[in-house]
């Protein structure tokens, strides 16, 4: 299988995991009214197989494509801009180990609260709070990592022409949002303006690369 068939199935292989990852946390997986630490934990203790599974997913394996993706992308923007391919690629793959590393930190503690329920349930709860804000930090507390990717090879690809226009100018967007979720009040917006953008930049250019091999 060739690398620019290779990058766009894993480009639309993240739109699925991102939709999942969605699906899951308004629905089967939704902790956002629970407030107290100790219920937050009993939450992850019913519900443990799916949470280990559903943060694999969102966390581990996506990074783990990212990684792919990264790489593809890199093959195909280095002809054109040596340098800029390359801190395009180290963003990438940084953005990708951070957010393997969110996941498994994740995972690992939340097994260790869990054990701790049963003997010292206001620690776990203390204990989880801690390793949650951590997770978040690695994966999700704002998106500098994953928005410098996006807009420099949204840059790359407009001046040399290597995708459809749309997605160049619609991934200059995206970066450009994820750049402003460094600013707490404006999160909640630019997160959702990344998120969603994202997707379809990542669906246009999987179909685009797949079509040009």
């Amino acid at each position: 299988m060739r690398i620019n068939k290779i990058g766009g199935l894993t480009a639309i292989a993240l739109t699925v995991i991102y939709l999942i990852g969605i699906v899951m946390n308004v629905t089967m997986l939704d902790t956002s009214s629970i407030t107290d630490g100790v219920k937050l934990v009993e939450f992850m203790r019913d519900h443990e197989v799916l949470m280990y599974a559903w943060i694999t997913l969102l966390y581990v394996v996506f990074g783990i494509i990212l990684v792919v993706l990264s790489l593809a992308i890199h093959e195909k923007l280095k002809v054109a801009d040596v340098f800029l391919s390359k801190v395009a690629t180290a963003f990438g793959l940084i953005w990708a180990g951070l957010v393997i590393a969110s996941g498994m930190v994740h995972n690992v503690g939340m097994g260790m609260a869990i054990d701790m329920l049963s003997t010292s349930p206001v620690e776990a709860g203390q204990f989880f709070k801690m390793i949650n804000a951590i997770h978040i930090g690695l994966g999700g507390g704002n998106e500098i990592n994953g928005a410098i990717w996006t807009l420099v090879i949204s840059l790359i690809a407009l001046k040399h022409g290597l995708f459809k226009k749309w997605i160049n100018v619609l991934g200059m967007v995206v970066g450009i949002a994820g750049l402003l979720t460094i600013a707490p009040p404006l999160f909640d917006y630019a997160v959702m303006v990344f998120a969603l953008g994202q997707m379809v930049w990542w669906i246009g250019l999987g179909v685009n690369m797949i079509k040009s091999e």
